[in-house]
């Protein structure tokens, strides 16, 4: 074999070679790096509030004929829409007694029905001067009648109960009330508010 028929077989297999490095081409480098996870800062924890201390419910002495029970005084805020804790009063329910106008003593017929006569004791064991006051200011209701006003001006005589109380100072005293029937409640309401200080729950006979 000639040279120049060696040279045209070298030049040919040089082009081959170039034309498939063409047509392939070299692929270029990519440098591939593995995703970034990005974490958003979690928010802080919420610290918890602590409940606001809210005003502890009144707590209501509930009495059967015999028991003795304690609630606060409640000094009326006329500039506000509750009522300060001014002392503390004992309550003993002595008796109930139902009666008729004339065992009252008087000719007028109670509005709701029936006479009641309460005997409370009540004592002032607080450190402050408290005042009890019934008039206006006691209910009675049953479980089918809903509460109505029980306070009359009758009496039977005796210590009068609605007075001011020094501490230590006690009065055993009777109200004559107005009742819808025998049994049921009775509630005294002490200061500006509408739960009652005093509930006695009354004999059915």
């Amino acid at each position: 074999m000639n040279n120049r028929v060696r040279w045209v077989i070298n030049a040919a297999a040089m082009g081959a070679s170039v034309a498939l490095l063409a047509a392939c081409g070299a692929s270029p480098k990519v440098e591939t790096r593995a995703p970034t996870t990005t974490h958003s800062a979690a928010p802080p924890a919420a610290t918890p509030k602590s409940a606001s201390p809210s005003s502890a419910a009144p707590k209501v002495a509930e009495l059967k004929i015999g028991e003795t029970g304690r609630f606060e005084d409640m000094e009326p805020n006329p500039d506000a829409t509750d009522s300060a804790p001014n002392t503390t009063f004992e309550v003993k329910a002595v008796s109930a007694k139902y009666a008729t106008p004339a065992e009252v003593g008087t000719t007028h017929r109670p509005k709701l029905g029936q006479y009641l006569v309460l005997t409370l004791a009540v004592k002032n064991v607080g450190a402050k001067d408290g005042r009890f006051s019934s008039h206006g200011m006691m209910k009675w209701e049953n479980e089918g009648t809903a509460a109505q006003e029980a306070t009359t001006l009758e009496s039977v005589g005796g210590p009068e109960l609605d007075t001011t109380y020094k501490p230590g100072q006690s009065v055993t005293g009777k109200l004559v009330l107005d009742v819808g029937g025998k049994g049921g409640l009775v509630s005294y309401f002490d200061g500006m508010t509408d739960v009652p200080s005093l509930v006695v729950s009354l004999p059915s006979s």
